[in-house]
């Protein structure tokens, strides 16, 4: 809007700054002047071009010249113009003035209840102005749009060009000017759109249709609601008098106040308890809701002690006023897992040559890794700390088996290895052969020197061989080659292969044991699957007396933990008893549960949706396994106090709120009187009958 298209007094006039934004009166927008006349704080009203009629302006003159200003009735002080033609009037008001609605949402809340119901005394008052002399008007546009609250909490009352005015014999000086709205009294909607002559019980009605507004929340006091819903009911006699409506203020009883509510701790493991404390005034009755609350009415201060055996919102009830808050029990927490265990020890012994005299030397080489600890036990092994890896010559002094076991251990098991050499005494047969054939030169020497040196013709006798018969080698004993297992290191479920190299085994039995294999035949060369479970696993191999040990560290299979991907609600904050719908989708797990504030609701797919019905913010939990989640759904607070009205009627029926609980009954039912506790006056098809809340017949 451009301020300089608007003048004061005549189309010449200075022109007007207003200051934005406008408030909405029906017929036109109330701004307020940076700049009025005599620097008196004021208003404009701009009428909407509809509403520019020579008429409509001749009356405000009249209104102008003949009734005088008042500190709370804002009649029309001067005419303003747009373009040489009247726009609208300008009235003085209070500095500092407020819109009554701005002025609501300045002072929402419990503690500022007084001053709404100072506000309401000062709007009887005024109104008891208007009706009575000089002014003797019924002011047929009394809305929230139309009401200034000044600083001092007085009110200023806007839109009097509408009124209706009579003088002192009665004769009607300013007929009125209806504006209908939510705020006009019924009977104007079935009777004649205009009449000739308007009672007082309009103001009536408009005037218990601001005070609804005004007085709505927890702290309206039952009897101020019954005034209220009979004030706004079709029939005039059951309306207050502006007289009345002052006393029945003026009575009321001081506002109900929650001054403190705390639970305490906030987290507590399973078992242990909570302090709950809280303070109130003038509220009664006081309830607590929770898990393990008690159902009695609570004294207006006091201090409890609660053993909750479940997570819950603990809510404090004050005479409709409330205050939340959350106890959650803390399960503990399972034991980390422990570290995982190193790497098996990997070795490897050889011994060369596997066969010897004695006399000769024996060579053992070794290899070794993740070893923390080596031990080299056999037969002329000097003592002393072994190396990782190297080899070590020794010369056996005695004839038989040289075993040799080099043994590797660290935190996550030992591995064995074992290495034989056979050692045998050198051959006497040699021996035998020289001292027969030492024989043999000897008797042919003495022949020799007996016989002189003749030849004797007679043939001699063939002698007897003197040749050693070659020696019985005996078998020697079985010895194993080779044992080995591969791979070392597995996961539970895998298989492992056994192989081995037997020597000399002959007739000699071979065992094979360990976790899951199979059994073997006596064949010297062999191998074999198995399957062991979770562990240090060790196989043994057994060829009469000898012997050796391979090692497997299988590691237990891991399962996933599952995971909440998302649980959350749409809305997140529907209307008290509206639906919601919740929505979760969960990995790793089969299935979940899922808790509402009543407890386990049900088992859930790991994928879904449920629609819940919430009265009051409602805290929702969803456990997979050792996953949780929660999701606060919370519910818009209802507006306590509003009237029910047709316009509300929708699929679920007439519907509104009263004395904080959301009220339903059924569209086809027209209202005549409001709930008495569980009952309510209706008309059915003609007649008069009583329902109860669910919209049922009663008796």
């Amino acid at each position: 809007m451009h301020s300089e298209l608007y003048t004061f007094g005549a189309p010449d006039g200075p022109p007007l700054d207003l200051q934005e934004p406008g408030i909405s009166a029906g017929n036109g927008e109330f701004f307020f002047v940076t700049n009025p006349p005599e620097a008196r704080p004021g208003v404009v009203k701009v009428l909407a071009r509809p509403h520019r009629k020579a008429a409509h302006f001749e009356r405000i003159e009249r209104l102008v010249s003949q009734l005088p200003w008042s500190t709370s009735q804002a009649w029309p002080l001067r005419l303003i113009y747009e373009d040489a033609q009247p726009a609208g009037y300008w009235t003085a008001t209070v500095k500092g003035s407020r819109p009554l609605r701005q002025w609501l949402e300045e002072n929402a809340g419990v503690v500022a209840f007084g001053q709404r119901l100072r506000v309401c005394q000062h709007l009887v008052k005024a109104v008891q102005v208007a009706h009575a002399p000089p002014y003797r008007c019924v002011l047929t546009n009394l809305t929230p749009d139309g009401i200034l609250v000044q600083p001092n909490g007085n009110v200023q009352l806007l839109n009097l060009e509408t009124a209706q005015v009579l003088g002192a014999d009665g004769t009607v000086l300013f007929p009125a000017q209806l504006e209908f709205s939510p705020f006009t009294p019924p009977e104007a909607t079935t009777g004649p759109n205009r009449p000739g002559l308007l009672s007082a019980e309009w103001d009536w009605y408009s005037l218990a249709a601001v005070f609804n507004e005004l007085l709505t929340g927890p702290s309206v006091w039952p009897r101020l609601r019954e005034d209220l819903a009979l004030g706004l009911d079709k029939t005039p006699a059951y309306r207050l008098t502006a007289t009345q409506w002052l006393k029945t203020l003026s009575a009321a009883p001081p506002p109900p106040q929650l001054l403190s509510f705390n639970v305490s701790p906030a987290e507590i493991p399973p078992g242990e308890s909570i302090t709950v404390q809280w303070r109130t005034k003038d509220a009664a009755p006081v309830r607590l809701y929770g898990p393990d609350a008690p159902t009695d009415d609570l004294d207006p201060e006091g201090e409890l002690q609660l053993f909750p055996k479940k997570s819950g919102t603990y809510t404090l009830n004050a005479q409709g006023l409330e205050a939340r808050q959350a106890v959650v029990i803390k399960r503990p927490l399972p034991p980390p897992p422990p570290p995982p265990l190193p790497p098996l020890p990997e070795v490897s012994l050889e011994i060369t040559p596997p066969e010897l005299r004695t006399g000769h030397s024996v060579t053992l080489r070794w290899k070794t890794a993740h070893a923390e600890r080596l031990t080299l036990t056999g037969p002329d092994v000097p003592s002393g700390p072994v190396p990782s890896s190297g080899e070590l010559t020794l010369k056996p002094r005695k004839a038989g088996t040289l075993a040799y076991v080099l043994q590797a251990a660290n935190a996550a098991g030992s591995e064995d290895r074992r290495a034989e050499a056979v050692v045998r005494a050198p051959s006497r047969a040699w021996v035998g052969w020289l001292l027969a054939t030492l024989v043999a030169l000897s008797g042919f020497i003495w022949y020799l020197l007996a016989s002189g040196g003749k030849t004797d013709p007679t043939p001699a006798k063939q002698t007897r061989s003197t040749q050693p018969k070659p020696p019985k080698v005996r078998p020697g004993k079985p010895r194993i080659v080779s044992f080995t297992v591969t791979p070392t290191r597995i996961r539970e479920g895998e298989t492992v292969t056994l192989a081995w190299r037997v020597d000399d085994a002959g007739q000699t039995p071979i065992r094979l044991s360990g976790p899951g294999v199979r059994p073997i035949d006596r064949a010297p060369v062999e191998s074999t699957t198995g399957q062991p479970f979770a562990g240090v696993r060790t196989y043994e191999l057994r060829v009469g007396d000898a012997f050796a040990r391979v090692t497997v560290y299988v590691e237990k299979k891991e399962t996933a933990t599952p995971q909440i991907v998302r649980f959350d609600a749409s809305p997140a904050a529907p209307e008290p008893g509206q639906p919601a719908v919740l929505h979760w989708r969960i990995e790793n797990a089969a299935s979940a549960e899922l808790y509402g504030p009543t407890g386990l609701l049900d088992v859930v797919p790991p994928t879904g949706q449920r629609t819940v019905y919430p009265t009051q913010d409602a805290l929702y939990r969803l456990q997979a396994g050792t996953a949780t989640r929660r999701f606060l759904v919370r519910v818009a607070q209802p507006v306590a106090g509003k009237p029910l009205h047709p316009h509300y009627c929708d699929e679920t029926g007439l519907w509104g709120y009263a004395q904080g609980n959301r009220v339903v009954i059924p569209c086809q039912f027209e209202r005549v009187r409001p709930f008495n506790g569980d009952r309510a006056n209706v008309r059915y098809q003609g007649q008069n009958v009583q329902i109860n809340r669910k919209g049922e017949f009663v008796d």
